[in-house]
């Protein structure tokens, strides 16, 4: 019964996975950008509950990235860039709703992601 659990969890994390995607937002020129484009504080990143976000500071600077966003709230503490040994950030989209990313240090850093 227990391995059989474990089997179907297994099973599920698998088929779950494959139904989530990863979404890689860089930081560049104390800037957000996706998909190659900069994003303005007015543009909106769809995504799914499952979903990740990446954040990847190809900046020359370190950034601070957080949200205050209800049930949704994360400080990721600094990023250093990533020609200074700086690592990705992972968060992942856990819950429905309007997801507002800031940066700590540079305030025109503004990201905002819809989850449905």
């Amino acid at each position: 019964m227990k391995k059989s659990l474990v089997i179907f969890l297994g099973i599920l994390m698998v088929a779950f996975s494959a139904f989530s995607a990863e979404i890689i937002v860089e930081q560049k020129n104390k800037l957000f950008f996706y998909q190659d484009k900069q994003l303005t504080p007015d543009t909106v990143i769809a995504a799914k509950v499952g979903d990740v976000l990446r954040f990847v500071n190809a900046d020359t600077v370190v950034h601070n990235l957080f949200s205050l966003s209800e049930g949704m709230v994360f400080d990721v503490g600094p990023q250093y860039p990533k020609d200074q040994n700086g690592q990705d950030v992972i968060v992942p989209l856990k819950k429905a709703g309007l997801l507002k990313v800031e940066c700590a240090i540079h305030p025109q850093m503004t990201l905002q992601i819809k989850i449905d």
